[in-house]
């Protein structure tokens, strides 16, 4: 899809008529986008919220090593890039 979004906008500047107008083909890139994002949000999301009751529970489970405060932050933060970029977007 983003080849032929190219290939679109090499067209489309050949095309002075075109100036301005969005073609379908960026609206579903976008929307997309969007999904890809958002699932990508609420994934982190879930992730951190199962790490979290991991972190209050800090006993071992059966040898496994407890996951640290570092890695929940990392979620966080891969939370807080994505909801920048989408704003961005």
């Amino acid at each position: 899809m983003r080849e032929e979004l190219k290939a679109d906008q090499k067209v489309r500047d050949r095309d002075k008529d075109a100036f301005g107008r969005v073609s379908n083909m960026q609206y579903l890139n976008s929307y997309l986008t969007y999904i890809k994002l958002r699932t990508a949000v609420e994934r982190s999301v879930s992730m951190a919220e199962a790490m979290r009751v991991r972190l209050r529970s800090v006993t071992p489970e059966d040898g496994k090593k407890a996951p640290q405060h570092q890695e929940l932050i990392r979620l966080y933060d891969i939370i807080l890039q994505v909801k920048v970029l989408d704003c961005a977007v």
